[in-house]
């Protein structure tokens, strides 16, 4: 009797368990329904894939780049919100470690179909390969905006005053040659192997740089950038991808413009003030763009410049002085940083 008491309780022991497996299967199956009714399988209504247009000119011995995967919302809510004539694009792409993000398809694919506004590279996103992404962005206006008439490509780590760059472009032509941003001159090639911005004399051989614009942002005419987008196409894949640019301007016969309102560097502290707090937004009301901002500071600062109560008694005017290194004389002193995310501004 003891043996078959057990040998039914071992019984109901596994119909239970069965049972449980049949609803959980049954419980997968409607989970999964119900995403493919949502439309999670559909690829995103104006979400571009795009393939690079020339597989040999890589980098790192790698045939694919991809660009930033990360969703900006801060951006978009921020100086990034469209208005009139201007349109925001962002640049992802599928990220290095896809495991460590789970349904990360799917996600984009809702955020491109709320916001209509990204474009997906299947490229591989790494420091090393912005160049890449220079030349293909360059590609896809050329062919999807022709007849853009000012672009500003920028960072997502600054704060931009849409506004003063508009303010800027007027009386411009966007039929002429334009490149305005944080112009550096007579940069040194790093022959640090610690440094990130390490270049090998086999790689650069000359003593110096042309003139190119600092990370952060830039603004071109959509003249220069039809221009721009078939130079770099002739001159040989760089590492460093403002230095690149730098060298398409330069076989253009193109000279860049400084112009004190972008600050690649962010603002620093006046020597005569050293207490004084240098995030304010009198410094930036009058400024074009400032790079190296946190989420929470572009936030902030965006808030603080958008409050009617602002009042800027003494607004301190930019001064035009020519760049230089804050330590030493070489790029990868002076920047702590590039930040990999792209975002776009169009001026039609």
């Amino acid at each position: 009797m003891v043996t078959l008491r057990r040998r039914g309780c071992y019984i109901k022991g596994d119909v239970l368990c069965t049972l449980l497996l049949l609803l959980l299967f049954s419980l997968l199956l409607y989970v999964r329904q119900v995403l493919l009714s949502s439309g999670w399988d559909k690829p995103a209504w104006r979400l571009e894939i795009l393939h690079p247009t020339s597989p040999s000119r890589t980098l790192l011995g790698s045939n694919r780049v991809r660009v930033s995967q990360e969703p900006l919302p801060v951006v978009r809510r921020t100086w990034g919100k469209e208005g009139g004539s201007v349109r925001t694009v962002f640049l992802l792409g599928v990220p290095k470690n896809r495991t460590a993000l789970p349904l990360w398809d799917h996600l984009l694919t809702y955020e491109s179909q709320t916001f209509e506004d990204i474009l997906l590279w299947d490229f591989e996103d790494t420091f090393f390969n912005l160049t890449l992404k220079e030349t293909h962005f360059l590609e896809w206006v050329n062919r999807t905006c022709p007849h853009v008439k000012f672009v500003f490509k920028g960072d997502a780590d600054v704060y931009v005053n849409v506004e003063n760059i508009l303010e800027m472009l007027q009386g411009e032509k966007a039929n002429e040659d334009l490149f305005i941003g944080d112009i550096i001159v007579n940069a040194k090639p790093i022959r640090r192997r610690t440094s990130k911005y390490y270049v090998p004399e086999s790689v650069y051989g000359s003593a110096l740089y042309p003139s190119y614009a600092g990370g952060g942002g830039f603004v071109m005419s959509g003249h220069t950038a039809r221009r721009l987008g078939v130079s770099c196409q002739q001159v040989e894949l760089f590492p460093i991808d403002d230095v690149f640019l730098g060298m398409c301007l330069q076989l253009l016969g193109i000279k860049p413009l400084r112009h004190p309102g972008f600050r690649t560097f962010g603002i620093p502290r006046p020597s005569a003030a050293p207490h004084l707090q240098t995030f304010e937004p009198c410094f930036y009301r009058e400024l074009m763009v400032v790079h190296g901002l946190s989420v929470p500071q572009i936030w902030l600062m965006w808030k603080l410049l958008n409050d009617p109560k602002l009042n800027c008694h003494n607004r301190s005017r930019s001064t035009t002085g020519p760049f230089r290194w804050r330590t030493g004389d070489s790029k990868g002193e002076a920047e702590t940083d590039y930040d990999e995310k792209g975002v776009f501004v169009t001026h039609d």
